[in-house]
């Protein structure tokens, strides 16, 4: 059944075209009686041999032209899947059309009754009347004229005061001594306490 080769050191066997016949056979069998494994045509498994022996270089470069096409073909697609993320986000990101109006509706209701409060405001009753704004502009005259009196008196106060004061003493001096002399129990010359 086997042919002998006999080599320099040692001695291979070489399965013959009955011993293939038998392996087919054999591996039939054990499909077979074993369900797990697929069970294959003998044609099938005559190519798969013959195909194992003609992995020629036209073969492998084959091959190896595929491997790069599919390289090529999935940096590409990676590609494309993360500028299609990135619009996805981007997308996801922006309002939707449905959200704008409901907003700009909210905005244009909110500026309605802004400018319906305003009208109200200018129509209300309890603005000042004539007579009422010629009272009150009446007060502020008569408040004004007493402040600029008593200005008038306090700077004649100071003219008085400083009359007395020693040549060498400046009005702002002055100032300075009559507050500490306020808070303290000295006074400008006079002796005891200030009542």
């Amino acid at each position: 059944m086997t042919q002998s080769i006999r080599g320099k050191s040692a001695e291979r066997a070489v399965p013959t075209e009955e011993d293939r016949g038998t392996d087919v056979r054999l591996v039939h069998e054990e499909n077979a009686q074993n369900p797990k494994l697929p069970a294959r045509p003998d044609d099938d498994l005559s190519r798969e041999a013959d195909s194992a022996d003609r992995a020629t270089p036209e073969t492998i470069a084959a091959l190896d032209q595929d491997i790069k096409q599919a390289q090529d073909q999935l940096t590409t697609l990676k590609a494309e899947d993360k500028r299609v993320r990135s619009e996805l986000v981007e997308f996801g990101s922006r309002p939707l059309l449905s959200e704008l109006r409901a907003d700009v509706a909210r905005l244009q209701k909110e500026k309605e009754e802004i400018l319906a409060g305003l009208a109200s405001l200018g129509e209300d009753e309890s603005a000042m009347s004539p007579e009422e704004q010629q009272a009150v502009e009446k007060e502020w005259k008569y408040w004004q004229r007493q402040a600029h009196g008593r200005r008038r008196i306090c700077n004649e106060l100071w003219e008085r005061c400083s009359e007395v004061v020693p040549e060498d003493m400046t009005r702002e001096e002055l100032k300075v001594r009559l507050r500490w002399t306020a808070l303290g129990r000295e006074s400008l010359g006079l002796e005891g306490p200030l009542a």
